[in-house]
């Protein structure tokens, strides 16, 4: 490749280095959000760039038709900053090859652009495209700030999306709860509730349906959930987030209701086939006594509760991947595994 045109594609690729960093890591709402109609968004401006930069040195230099449709740059909708990325890369994998064919005669020869019939310089079409290219630049790298200013950044996002769960489990309305479940990745999620001993028994779920069963019974017959969403400790690398909080779940049980109950549990307990008579007297006593002490206490209960979540970034923004409810324990754990 003669030295001028080395040069030139170093500066090219400068620019498209640049351009990526205006693109990476922000969701599609981002790329296809405009401050007003007269402005282009990002992805328009990434796929105009590229059918700018795609037309002056491939169309009119190389004489490579690209059968540019240059109306539909403008309607452009991204689904991933990558999708955006990969258009501008191979826009200038093909100026690289179209670069390397040139000398330095190619420079003074004439071309007429396909569009217009206008006539210009192979050096003329060059440097407009380096051109076109910079400007451009600075809009996404304006709009990108637009952006930035006037969205929360991720941190709050995150806080947001905690809130969102919060309100689902405060307004407790299973006609709603396929949209909240929209607050959760579709694959590789895992949610592990109190009850939780390990994966895929009893409240340690490891898909969405059986997690949105759970939510389902929380909602139904639990208490009431309350978690620190303002306290929350949030931390983030990349494209996970992870964080952990305080709440507390409440609820009133009646004793004129539960001694009932716990009388039910004594004769089952009785009925018992495995264990020994004396198994059987320790736990009546054991689950007996610890009732009579907790009414003691009052017919309404508040439990601390610690709540933890890994988060990922998605093209819609922010979702659980993985979620846990535990209670402290300051005496010996309700499990235990004896051998």
């Amino acid at each position: 490749m003669v030295e001028v045109c080395a040069a030139y594609l170093n500066r090219l690729e400068e620019l498209h280095r640049d351009l990526n960093r205006v693109l990476e890591g922000l969701p599609a709402e981002a790329l296809n959000w405009s401050p007003g109609p007269e402005l282009n968004s990002l992805a328009v401006l990434a796929a105009h760039t590229a059918g700018s930069e795609r037309y002056w040195i491939g169309d009119v230099i190389a004489r490579d038709d690209s059968r540019r449709d240059r109306d539909a740059e403008f309607r452009t909708q991204a689904a991933s900053a990558a999708e955006l990325m990969a258009r501008l890369e191979a826009t200038l994998a093909h100026s690289r090859n179209v670069l390397g064919q040139l000398t330095l005669s190619s420079l003074d020869e004439k071309r007429t652009g396909p569009r217009d019939q206008r006539e210009v310089t192979v050096a003329w079409a060059l440097l407009h495209a380096l051109e076109h290219v910079a400007v451009h630049l600075g809009h996404m790298q304006l709009m990108r700030d637009m952006w930035q200013a006037q969205s929360p950044p991720d941190i709050d996002q995150i806080r947001l999306v905690l809130q969102q769960f919060q309100d689902g489990y405060t307004r407790r309305d299973v006609t709603h709860l396929d949209e909240f479940m929209q607050l959760f990745i579709d694959e590789g999620l895992e949610v592990i509730g109190t009850n939780g001993v390990k994966p895929g028994v009893a409240e340690w779920y490891i898909d969405k349906t059986d997690a949105r069963e759970l939510v389902k019974g929380d909602w139904e017959f639990w208490g009431d959930l309350r978690l620190d969403v303002e306290g929350a400790h949030i931390q983030m690398r990349d494209e996970v987030a992870w964080l952990a909080t305080s709440a507390t779940v409440s609820m009133t049980i009646r004793a004129e209701e539960n001694f009932p109950s716990y009388l039910q549990r004594i004769k089952d307990v009785i009925d018992q086939t495995g264990p020994s008579a004396e198994i059987k007297l320790l736990d009546i006593l054991r689950g007996g006594s610890n009732t009579l002490y907790e009414f003691l206490r009052g017919e309404q209960f508040v439990w601390p509760l610690r709540f933890t979540a890994v988060l990922v970034r998605q093209a819609d923004g922010w979702r659980f991947q993985q979620m846990q409810f535990s209670f402290p324990t300051t005496r010996f754990p309700d499990e235990r595994i004896v051998t």
